[in-house]
């Protein structure tokens, strides 16, 4: 029997990843930017960052800066939390369209579109998905109820979900003001910030060494800590998650193994692995490694394949995407 209960599809994979590197490599970034300043802040150092600067690049032989302000370190510090913000969103935009795409491919194979509202003839509509606003004016922005929306549309319970999206909101908030008003404050993020709810819930959240959410004022600079950065992918993470394990239930087994053969042999951009040698392995290994399913014997998923008519075409992009003489065996 195999088992699809803790699978993981592409949609969920990709941010997942995304999550994990972010941690990584906001941390160096944060570690860089402190050995930067022990380097070249003292007064005794005052022109090492001149100096650093012109060997960064060969093009950067004046630097417009000779040592390290405070008012830089300031700067240097909140550019790298919102560079993060802004990625975490950018990353879980990509991961709703992608989820979306396997919804639409699912009810375009079984013939089932209208289940949804979904047109089979015509492309997915991504914007609905969107939790970005994409606007200049964040003050209207409507990113939970279309979340919710999208929750409802596919019969999926949102309840789970809620408690997180009042946090995403201040986060997604700081993110519009960041993008779009030059990292100041606006009115929707000065009144979401003073949410004594908010606060609660974040408080159970962070430990004890890092600072709380920060209430604003408009028009004052936006700032997010590093460590709540990492928070806020955590929580998108924790909806993806929730999206997956919903998706999997809309797919069952049937359009799991779809999607499987879709991404590891169906698509013109197919995902790769050191599986290769023959379609066997391939399936087999994406299934294990990569989507996290259980088997109870190597063989199963093929007869699984046969069952949905799927195999001949399988073995067939095999060879045309590998050419490996495989089909030169049968």
């Amino acid at each position: 029997m195999i088992d699809i209960s803790n699978a993981q599809l592409d949609p969920y994979r990709g941010f997942h990843y995304f999550h994990e590197d972010l941690n990584i490599y906001l941390k160096v970034a944060l570690s860089s930017a402190l050995l930067l300043v022990r380097h070249s802040a003292e007064p005794q150092d005052s022109d090492k960052l001149h100096d650093l600067i012109k060997l960064a690049h060969p093009s950067w032989n004046t630097p417009p800066v000779r040592d390290m302000s405070i008012d830089i370190q300031r700067r240097t510090h909140a550019s790298i939390s919102a560079f993060a913000l802004i990625s975490v969103f950018s990353a879980f935009d990509d991961f709703l369209i992608g989820t979306k795409a396997e919804l639409h491919r699912f009810y375009s194979a079984t013939e089932s579109s209208r289940h949804i509202g979904m047109n089979k003839a015509t492309p997915t509509i991504i914007e609905e998905t969107n939790i970005n606003d994409g606007e200049e004016n964040d003050d209207d922005d409507d990113s939970e109820e279309r979340l919710r929306a999208f929750y409802a549309k596919n019969g999926w319970d949102g309840r789970s979900i809620d408690p997180i999206l009042k946090v995403v909101r201040y986060f997604r908030l700081c993110r519009n003001c960041i993008a779009h008003r030059n990292g100041r404050a606006s009115r929707a993020l000065v009144k979401h910030s003073s949410d004594a709810d908010v606060h609660k819930l974040v408080s159970n959240l962070l430990d004890k060494a890092s600072n709380g959410l920060r209430k604003y004022v408009i028009n004052e600079d936006v700032f997010i800590e590093p460590t709540q950065a990492i928070l806020c992918s955590h929580l998108l993470r924790k909806i993806a998650l929730d999206a997956n394990k919903k998706l999997l239930g809309t797919l069952g087994f049937d359009g799991f193994l779809r999607s499987v053969a879709h991404h590891t042999m169906f698509s013109e951009t197919i995902v790769r692995s050191d599986a290769y040698k023959t379609p066997e392995a391939v399936l087999n290994f994406a299934l294990t490694d990569r989507y996290r399913a259980t088997m109870s014997n190597r063989e199963e998923c093929i007869q699984e394949m046969k069952r949905l008519g799927l195999w001949k075409k399988y073995m067939s992009e095999f060879e045309r995407k590998y050419g490996t003489g495989y089909l030169s065996e049968y």
